[in-house]
């Protein structure tokens, strides 16, 4: 098993898939076919923990599920947000999550050993701050007590590890956030984007249809930042150019159009669907297997076999599993078996 700082490495990307599950039976929420009992009520747990991770964290949001018995999240790591607090609002955001650690920082420094603990204090919080470990941790500890608490047990409530990969360019970015959006429906849960609840699309309608009704009212246009829900990457509302521009390379539009035409399984994608698409470089054709079978056909790095293949390099390692699997993904990218041959030569 790989150390986690092998796996999340921003020389490589910002963006992580994670999943976090829960161990052998234990239930997170829905209802526990072994016992009748319904959890339903520790979605919203969860959904507000993220809400309020995500508030005090240099890590951004851009899709969540929350399942029966595990979470997932597609996250931005945010370094140089962090580092650009300054030491009051690192130590504001630490205590506000874990105020019992306090007793770590001397309010009134006297001398300088007491100001240099202070300092290298500060900096452990603030490089905490954009941890993707410590980021998961956040969210899960409280969540596992909260439920043992009224499962009245002791022990283990998640796996050890929480299962992250590697989002290496906008084709992987938004096949995760399809397949993380339309996990309800997937698993015969919901038969509509809108019975989709307790996830990242779910929660984007809800904010674009109210930013709607009170700009209506209101008489005045409406806006992006009004119309995405706070604890969410925004998306953009207005031309494909500005979208491209975000982090998200679709705008509201173009990403809701896309779910409908996935959640209405057509064979034949309409060009209002098709071309945000092939600008990202994905074969619209492939697209729907690869939302569909994304657990199965990505490994810990998701992204062009190219870009794969040079991570490898990079890694000085031989091959990294998943290339061949991406490869019909991609629009304008290579034989893979012709590729590696001529890598090799």
């Amino acid at each position: 098993m790989r150390p986690r700082s092998e796996l999340v490495d921003l020389a490589t990307t910002p963006w992580y898939h994670c999943i976090q599950r829960c161990v052998r039976r234990a239930w997170l929420c829905g209802v526990d076919p072994y016992t009748g009992k319904s959890f339903e009520h520790r979605r919203e747990w969860v959904e507000e923990r993220l809400k309020l991770v995500t508030s005090v964290f240099a890590i951004d949001l851009a899709s969540y599920a929350i399942r029966s018995n595990h979470v997932h999240t597609l996250v931005k790591i945010v370094r140089e947000r962090a580092e650009s607090w300054s030491n009051d609002e690192v130590r504001e955001r630490w205590l506000s999550l874990y105020p019992g650690t306090k007793s770590r920082f001397v309010q009134a420094p006297k001398n300088k050993r007491e100001r240099d603990q202070n300092e290298k204090q500060i900096e452990e919080w603030r490089s905490n701050l954009w941890s993707l470990s410590w980021f998961q941790r956040a969210i899960s500890e409280p969540i596992a007590r909260r439920a043992n608490r009224e499962d009245e047990c002791t022990g283990r409530f998640w796996e050890g590890r929480f299962k992250s990969k590697a989002i290496l360019d906008d084709a992987a970015l938004i096949t995760c956030m399809a397949y993380i959006d339309l996990n309800p429906i997937h698993d015969g849960e919901a038969q509509t984007l809108a019975a989709c609840k307790h996830t990242s699309a779910r929660a984007r309608l809800d904010a674009f249809q109210e930013a709607k009704r009170r700009a209506q009212l209101s008489g005045r246009p409406l806006k992006t930042r009004n119309a995405s829900p706070g604890h969410l990457l925004t998306m953009s509302l207005r031309s494909q150019q500005e979208a491209r521009k975000t982090p998200i390379p679709l705008s509201h539009g173009e990403y809701v159009e896309l779910l409908e035409w996935l959640v209405a399984k057509k064979k034949v994608c309409e060009r209002d669907v098709a071309k945000p698409l092939e600008d990202c470089g994905i074969r619209p054709e492939s697209f729907p297997e690869y939302v569909r079978r994304y657990d199965e056909l990505t490994a810990q790095f998701v992204g062009a076999p190219s870009r794969i293949r040079a991570e490898a390099y990079r890694r000085k390692t031989r091959h990294l599993i998943g290339a061949r699997k991406m490869a019909a993904l991609y629009r304008g990218e290579t034989d893979f078996v012709t590729a590696a041959r001529s890598h090799r030569n």
